[in-house]
């Protein structure tokens, strides 16, 4: 089912979003996770808060044991920023928290290649040794910085076995390049219009993660 969330201290925006679907499953891995949220201009207010809602679905529908998930933050625009290391929190309440309260920048620029490669040195530098390994790519389509590198850096998290989803918040782009950046066609998701984020698409990240 899905149910009404209110994002903090934006009381005239409410976005339907989908429950948990994994949280009483034993028997997911030990997973290290990095969001990587595309805060340019381009993405808009609401598709910024879409992207957080996203992610905070994702993060409610994962039985978060300290031990088995990690979770770390990335935003970009004209530049990558690391929001917040792998492990760094240690709830759902804290990793929501701290989602509700990035804030968006609203950069003129689009560096998705800063945002992938940032994310690859953190799995490189604060990932845990025995984990599955996955990247969350939210954007609004197309690089404007140095956008012939942007797929070649995709690459360089495939090559090392780290599984890329992306969901283009704002659907009607059909972003060309997020689909080569996901390592699997069928990792690659479109948001169409604001304030509804799919169960499915929660539904097909958290399944890649809990075993059927």
């Amino acid at each position: 089912g899905k149910k009404t969330c209110k994002l903090t201290n934006e009381n005239d925006f409410t976005l339907n979003c989908a429950g948990p679907t994994c949280r009483e499953k034993d028997n997911c891995l030990k997973t290290d996770i990095i969001f990587v949220m595309d805060n340019s201009i381009s993405i808009g207010w609401h598709s910024w808060q879409q992207s957080k809602q996203l992610a905070i679905d994702i993060l409610e529908s994962l039985p978060l044991d300290y031990n088995q998930l990690w979770v770390g933050c990335i935003t970009f625009a004209r530049a990558a920023e690391t929001e917040w290391l792998l492990g760094e929190y240690q709830t759902t309440l804290k990793l929501t928290q701290e989602l509700f309260k990035l804030p968006w920048y609203g950069a003129k620029r689009t560096n998705s290649e800063a945002g992938l490669l940032r994310a690859l040195e953190l799995m490189n530098t604060t990932s845990r040794s025995d984990t599955e390994k996955v990247v969350i790519f939210t954007s609004d389509g197309e690089s404007n910085v140095n956008p012939e590198n942007t797929v070649r850096a995709a690459e360089l998290l495939h090559d090392q076995n780290i599984k890329l989803f992306t969901v283009d918040v704002r659907g009607t782009n059909g972003s060309v390049e997020m689909q080569h950046i996901a390592s699997d066609d069928k990792y690659h998701h479109e948001l169409i219009g604001y304030g509804l984020v799919p169960k499915e698409i929660v539904d097909q990240i958290t399944r890649s993660i809990c075993k059927d």
